[in-house]
């Protein structure tokens, strides 16, 4: 697009850093007729590492990378921008995403709250969001925790609802069909990646393709070796904490699955459980890639399949805590199989 500046035609380019409204302030411009283009955010180096950070130098330096993209370097690597439709799909996993952590946020409330009162967590169950808790909450004469129950409910009716509208929206969609057949992945996760994916023909390999979520391994030559380093974090983060609890589940519920044993394998090393969760991860992305191009679900049996479901979809989601969240997930359930 071409506009007037001091008497003069000038073409106008917009870069963007990729965030939560990158995709709304996209479609706003280009609708305008800009040529705009979004980056990763983690590439933009200039601005990530700046320690003379504000909105007019990360401006100055943005424009840096769009006229030297324009001249043929590449500096960075553009992110894929859905059209509407997909765009407003994207949205709604993310409002459940922000409802399941709002939830998990007031349950840590009611905990507090339980502990400062010397209270403890009630007998008789763990969590404190279940019908039977909240029943026993409602019924006390003390303020704080009637609101915190009444807050807990108006969330799970919100999640619920929010569930169905997903449900209906990805309805006879064959990758949403692919992704939720692997145990593990619950609704939230295989609707997220379905709605990030969009079209798995713009991934040349699986390798490319985990690269993309930021999970695949950064490599390094060192002499005559080649090392492997840190995953990127590049990407989607909710992607990427969505398929590591996908990950975490199909290790608990499949153990002869190939994921599982790269699972067992590394912590036979000693390797950490996250920091093996996280390889496996990788392993996971690279698995739903194949799937995915040869157009096949996942094979197991119906009764594994909806214990695996049903743990995916119960897990809360947390902002820092996912490793802590999901091991004390995998406590309980153990503690109630042993019962």
């Amino acid at each position: 697009m071409f506009e007037k500046f001091w008497g003069h035609e000038h073409e106008i380019h917009v870069l963007i850093e990729n965030s939560t409204k990158s995709h709304d302030v996209y479609w706003m411009l280009t609708n305008l007729g800009y040529h705009v283009v979004v980056a990763h955010a983690t590439d933009l180096y200039r601005i990530t590492k700046s320690t003379k950070k504000n909105d007019d130098n990360d401006a100055k330096e943005l424009a840096g990378y769009m006229r030297r993209r324009l001249n043929g370097e590449d500096e960075f690597r553009e992110s894929f921008i859905p059209d509407a439709e997909w765009s407003k799909k994207r949205a709604l996993c993310r409002f459940l995403a922000n409802q399941k952590n709002e939830l998990a946020r007031t349950k840590q409330q009611v905990r507090a709250y339980l502990l400062l009162n010397g209270q403890y967590f009630m007998d008789g169950f763990s969590d404190v969001s279940s019908n039977e808790a909240m029943r026993r909450f409602t019924d006390t004469k003390e303020m704080i925790p009637r609101l915190l129950a009444e807050s807990m409910n108006r969330n799970k009716k919100l999640i619920k609802f929010t569930e169905d509208v997903i449900r209906q929206e990805f309805y006879n969609n064959r990758m949403f069909d692919i992704l939720i057949s692997i145990p593990g992945v619950g609704l939230h996760t295989a609707a997220y990646l379905t709605s990030e994916i969009v079209d798995i023909g713009r991934f040349g390999t699986k390798e490319g393709f985990s690269s993309y979520f930021g999970v695949r391994p950064s490599q390094r030559d060192s002499a005559d070796s080649l090392k492997n380093g840190h995953i990127s974090h590049r990407g989607d983060d909710l992607a990427r904490r969505l398929c590591f609890q996908a990950t975490f589940v199909h290790i608990f519920h499949c153990p002869e699955s190939p994921i599982a044993e790269k699972y067992n394998r590394l912590m036979s090393k000693g390797k950490h459980h996250r920091v093996a969760v996280v390889a496996c991860e990788n392993s996971m992305f690279m698995m739903i890639f194949s799937m995915i191009r040869n157009n096949r679900c996942y094979e197991s049996d119906p009764q594994t399949l909806a214990k695996a479901r049903a743990m995916a979809d119960s897990l809360d989601l947390c902002e820092d805590d996912e490793d802590d969240a999901l091991t004390l997930e995998l406590m309980k359930t153990r503690n109630k199989e042993a019962a």
